[in-house]
């Protein structure tokens, strides 16, 4: 009994780890094709202005996790359009990629590794 109570704790441990469908989380240059597909989108970067300071990816917006303002900025985007987000690292970004889907955002692309792992691919950063 004590065996099968720790399988069915860990089991639904990884079951609630399991990733939002609706949040697509890529590789850079997979995050960066895709990016170029969409049209019509919204781009966030959403680290702090100190470190956007020392390079953005071309085309985002910057719109700081950490500000008061952040879900009121977020409100008014289009939900309807692919939504890509990116920070430092990926952490941040996957929390505003959750909080996105909260508010009604329909696809939400999120860039694994962040722009660290983006400029260690060599891609451009502006």
């Amino acid at each position: 009994m004590a065996l099968f109570s720790k399988i069915s704790i860990v089991f639904f441990a990884l079951l609630a780890c399991t990733s939002n469908p609706n949040i697509i989380t890529l590789a850079p240059k997979s995050f960066q094709q895709e990016l170029n597909k969409q049209a019509s989108k919204n781009f966030i970067d959403v680290r702090t202005q100190g470190e956007a300071a020392r390079g953005m990816i071309a085309g985002a917006i910057l719109i700081d996790i950490s500000s008061s303002d952040f879900e009121s900025k977020l409100q008014k985007l289009d939900k309807n359009k692919a939504t890509f987000v990116y920070c430092a690292s990926g952490i941040r970004s996957k929390r505003a990629a959750s909080q996105l889907l909260k508010l009604g955002f329909k696809k939400v692309y999120n860039l694994d590794g962040g722009i660290i792992a983006w400029s260690e691919e060599g891609l451009p950063i502006k």
